[in-house]
């Protein structure tokens, strides 16, 4: 089975960055004969040589165009689907899983058990973002990214100063989800910092791995990957290929519907020029739209005809998950 993969919102471990909040990635399973039954219907007639959705959505022409590719497949929910992050609490689900939890380990609690991990993040946006303020928790989460993105000594402990310093003028609810961090760091410290893996922050690996166990849940496979080839994955291909190794061990991993299944049963990816396949032209409309269209959704600004159009097309009703 081929699943075609590509992405929208791409911006490697800068995840604060406002103009793409969002990142997505689309993946498919749709045949030729059902991708070229498509292209007749709905793209014919267009003259680029490429279907891009940032190049469609500029003209209320182009639009429709995406508009009428979803209501093509929106009955084909079981061969289509999109993986949603939101990139600001992506940030906090790493502080949480690069600092809260490893110092818990330390102590013999495991934060994943039951999902804390998932419940911790949860609580520290929402108290951070409602009870702070949404400028004091971007600045947390900036001065975060840079510390790990550079991991120099300064920006060390520019950032932890700044949470203490935070702490001690805080609201209890905020000064109480601070403390998890500042317990955190003082049982680690720059050393930990120091021990973190080079691009802690880049989601694309784990966006593709888990949009994969959407299918590995549906299907057995074997499954042949196909990525657009200017992706953020193609960078690190060497890591996917340890993912989805033949060679690992048999073992089931995760929660609920939060579970990755391994080995993944894939036998090849490739990376492929999206002007010469329609599954992965696909796929950019549809990551791009539902960047879009979630964006919208999270800050009212964006909002517009378009944004609502898609929502009509039944774009919610695509996503597969997400963080």
């Amino acid at each position: 089975m081929k699943v075609y993969m590509d992405e929208a919102g791409y911006t490697g471990e800068d995840l604060i960055n406002p103009a793409q909040p969002i990142f997505t990635l689309a993946s498919t399973i749709l045949d030729n004969d059902e991708c070229q039954a498509i292209y007749r219907d709905v793209f014919r007639g267009v003259k680029a040589k490429e279907l891009k959705h940032v190049a469609l959505a500029r003209k209320s022409s182009g639009q429709q165009r995406v508009i009428d590719f979803l209501k093509a497949i929106r009955d084909r929910q079981d061969k289509i689907g999109v993986y949603i992050t939101h990139k600001k609490f992506v940030l906090i689900t790493l502080l949480v899983d690069w600092w809260v939890e490893p110092s818990m380990h330390r102590h013999g609690f495991d934060l994943y058990n039951r999902g804390g991990h998932i419940a911790l993040s949860n609580l520290s946006y929402v108290v951070l973002h409602n009870v702070g303020s949404p400028s004091f928790s971007r600045e947390l989460l900036q001065k975060f990214q840079a510390m790990m993105r550079e991991r120099t000594p300064e920006l060390y402990h520019e950032f932890w100063e700044f949470v203490r310093t935070s702490h001690a003028v805080a609201h209890p609810l905020v000064k109480e989800v601070l403390g998890y961090f500042i317990v955190g760091e003082m049982d680690l410290g720059i050393a930990h910092l120091r021990s973190l893996p080079q691009r802690a922050l880049d989601i694309a690996m784990t966006v593709a791995a888990t949009s994969l166990q959407n299918w590995r849940a549906k299907h057995e496979g074997p499954f042949e990957i196909i990525h657009d080839k200017s992706s953020g994955m193609a960078k690190e291909k060497w890591l996917w290929d340890q993912l989805v190794s033949s060679e690992q061990e048999p073992a089931v991993l995760g929660l609920g519907d939060h579970q990755w299944i391994f080995p993944a049963n894939v036998t090849s990816t490739t990376f492929e020029d999206s002007k010469n396949t329609l599954q992965l032209q696909f796929a950019d409309l549809l990551a791009g739209c539902m960047a879009r269209f979630i964006a919208s959704r999270i800050d009212k600004s964006r909002r517009c005809d378009y944004t609502d159009k898609l929502e009509e097309a039944g774009i919610p009703y695509l996503a597969i998950g997400g963080i």
